[in-house]
């Protein structure tokens, strides 16, 4: 039993036939394959069978079988001609005055018209006229120089893509081997961290804009203001700034005093009566200075 008819095979119609199929194509490559290394007697090496090593060589032996046919062709047609070229010579009256002037040619001479002849072929001239040979042998001397300009040109720009690919490569290698350009080892969970604030900013982004869009929808509570609202409000504003300053300024002179209103209390009048004392010295020197003018006056 075939071993790619499986028993999924069977029960499956459509991969049968594929199974069958692909059988047959292995039928054909292996008999071309043997038909080939026959040809140079010799046997077919051993090769992984997979549908990628049957795709490549179902696609090389039609590429063989074409090129096949089409040297057959050829072939047909070099036969054909010569045959035609063997039937215009026999039927060629002036054959045995050629062959007669071939025979009395000296070496020298039946070198140089096998020359003129190979090189009448080689040139792809059918005439053996000097103008043409020398025409066609001009061109090809052209066409020569100008493959080999255009090699040296493709060889200057592949020294050149050379060296940028080298290069490249260097670069390559020094970003691969800097540690600063390397994977850290917590990407994945950074991935994932940033993934879940991400759908956690995009429901909150949701949420918000459902809000404004039903602020929006509701009708406003609080009436237009005016320019001269605002500059009302502006002028209340500055009042209360000053008010605020001064009672700032009053504050300061309590600044002193404990926190505590019992030690604040207490604290004023310990100064209380230190300003009565202050005051009762400064009326007794006052006195004393007044007395002592009298006294002076006296005398």
């Amino acid at each position: 039993m075939d071993p790619s008819l499986s028993p999924t095979h069977l029960f499956s119609p459509s991969k049968a036939r594929e199974a069958l199929a692909t059988a047959k194509d292995w039928e054909y490559v292996d008999s071309w394959l043997s038909t080939t290394y026959a040809r140079n007697s010799r046997v077919v090496p051993g090769f992984e069978r997979n549908p990628e090593t049957l795709s490549a060589l179902l696609a090389l032996a039609s590429f063989n079988e074409a090129a096949d046919e089409e040297g057959e062709v050829v072939s047909e047609a070099e036969a054909l001609a010569l045959e035609e070229l063997k039937t215009e010579a026999a039927n060629d009256p002036d054959s045995e005055m050629l062959l007669a002037l071939e025979d009395s040619l000296t070496p020298e001479g039946r070198q140089s018209l096998e020359a003129v002849a190979n090189l009448s072929v080689v040139l792809g001239v059918p005439s053996a006229s000097t103008e043409d040979l020398a025409t066609s042998l001009i061109s090809l001397t052209t066409t020569t120089n100008d493959l080999l300009q255009a090699q040296d040109r493709l060889s200057a720009l592949q020294a050149s893509l050379d060296a940028s690919l080298t290069s490249l490569r260097s670069l390559l290698r020094t970003i691969q081997t800097t540690p600063s350009n390397q994977t850290p080892a917590n990407l994945p969970r950074q991935t994932t961290s940033k993934n879940l604030s991400t759908k956690h900013l995009q429901v909150k982004l949701q949420e918000y804009h459902d809000r404004l869009s039903f602020l929006s929808a509701q009708p406003s509570s609080h009436p237009a203001r005016t320019t001269q609202d605002v500059a009302a409000q502006e002028r209340d504003v500055l009042a209360l700034e000053g008010r605020v300053k001064e009672l700032e300024r009053r504050v300061k002179t309590y600044g002193g005093l404990p926190y505590d209103k019992k030690s604040a209390l207490a604290e004023f009048e310990r100064v209380r009566r230190e300003q009565a004392k202050l005051e009762a010295a400064r009326d007794q020197l006052f006195e004393g200075l007044v007395e002592g003018q009298q006294e002076k006056r006296a005398r």
